[in-house]
């Protein structure tokens, strides 16, 4: 991962605060726009493209198997010729587990490096970071670390003055839409070389969410909303156990008792009686 062009952060403006199913995703555009502009003729979509989501800013209450994660994500993609990894490119958390899982896989290169007959062109994994442009715009903090691609969603309407995590729903609903197009494509299943494709079928896309806070649940609310399968890791903590907890828990009072004793956590509340409905219904 040395090209320092691929690293580039390629800027997708959007105006407007929600998308339909009937739009054209914007970060769909961009990236058939790199893949045509790529160097080489594997240009076509992957055979799987997983996106880590559950990044988070507050403390992760016990320690988990990252180990166990990560390695099970790279045998994953192992038997599949091609495949996109979409994470967040923070430089902590799980984006950092993603990037220090991959960063080591002498099979991850910049789908847009320069021909060189001692390598392959196109590399079998790709990591797509894709993330709100406020944040890659700050420097020296944050900062997106070296991924394959980078998508930056700038938004052409205002969004400061919501309180976080609410601030960046927006994007959440983009990026779900983006997978639920990018799901809807074609991808080889069959093919020899020099021979036209014997099978295709339809990219398979996955959610896996670990960890996670109030913002990733909304993720998880709009992925299943718009078809995308998402996959929870059970033992990473926060957002995505309490998630979990509460879907195995049959009794409604058990489930409100769960919604009560997460919420403060998830919303970084005190946990005070306001006396107007709490917040948590919101989730």
């Amino acid at each position: 991962m040395s090209n320092n062009n691929s690293r580039k952060p390629n800027e997708v403006i959007v105006n407007q605060t929600s998308i339909t199913s009937e739009d054209e995703s914007p970060i769909l555009s961009k990236l058939k726009e790199l893949l045509e502009a790529a160097d080489g003729t594997d240009n076509c979509f992957p055979g799987l493209v997983l996106s880590i989501i559950g990044d988070s800013e507050s403390y992760v209450p016990k320690p988990w198997n990252t180990v166990a994660f990560t390695s099970g994500l790279l045998q994953s993609i192992q038997g599949v010729k091609k495949s996109w990894v979409i994470y967040r490119g923070k430089t902590g958390g799980i984006s950092r587990l993603i990037y220090d899982a991959f960063r080591e896989t002498s099979n991850t290169k910049s789908p847009t490096e320069p021909k060189n007959k001692n390598k392959e062109t196109f590399n079998n994994n790709t990591l797509i970071a894709i993330r709100p442009a406020k944040k890659i715009e700050k420097k020296g903090k944050d900062k997106v670390t070296e991924p394959n691609w980078c998508i930056s969603l700038k938004s052409d309407f205002e969004d400061d003055q919501k309180p976080h995590p609410r601030r960046y729903k927006w994007f959440n609903r983009y990026v779900c839409h983006f997978l639920e197009k990018l799901s809807a494509e074609y991808t080889p299943l069959l093919s020899k070389e020099n021979e036209k494709v014997l099978i295709k079928m339809r990219v398979p896309v996955l959610v896996i969410a670990v960890e996670g806070d109030q913002y990733t649940i909304h993720q998880i609310k709009e992925a299943i909303q718009r078809n995308i399968p998402v996959l929870l890791m059970k033992g990473s903590g926060k957002a995505v156990d309490f998630i979990i907890e509460y879907l195995q828990e049959s009794s409604q009072v058990e489930r409100e008792n769960i919604l009560k004793v997460n919420a403060p956590l998830l919303l970084e509340e005190n946990g005070e009686n306001t006396g107007t409905q709490p917040s948590y219904y919101n989730f």
